[in-house]
């Protein structure tokens, strides 16, 4: 999806932050992880950081252990 419409997801969602994971885009990493509030895209936040690692390890995306986010 482009930026413009996980922006509008996160928007309809009206979460204080909504995570998109997506596919790595850097050497090294386990996944990317996009993070919105209803008004705009965040660099990093911890707490959706830490959720969306234990849901992709839950679903068996990532394994246990050491995990890589690209942000």
């Amino acid at each position: 999806l482009s930026t413009g419409q996980l922006q509008a997801l996160a928007r309809e969602f009206h979460l204080s932050e909504t995570s998109f994971p997506m596919a790595p885009d850097a050497e090294g990493a386990d996944y990317r992880l996009r993070i919105f509030t209803p008004e705009t895209e965040l660099p990093f936040a911890g707490h959706p950081s830490v959720g969306a690692a234990e849901v992709l390890r839950r679903r068996g995306r990532v394994a246990d252990g050491r995990v890589v986010q690209s942000c």
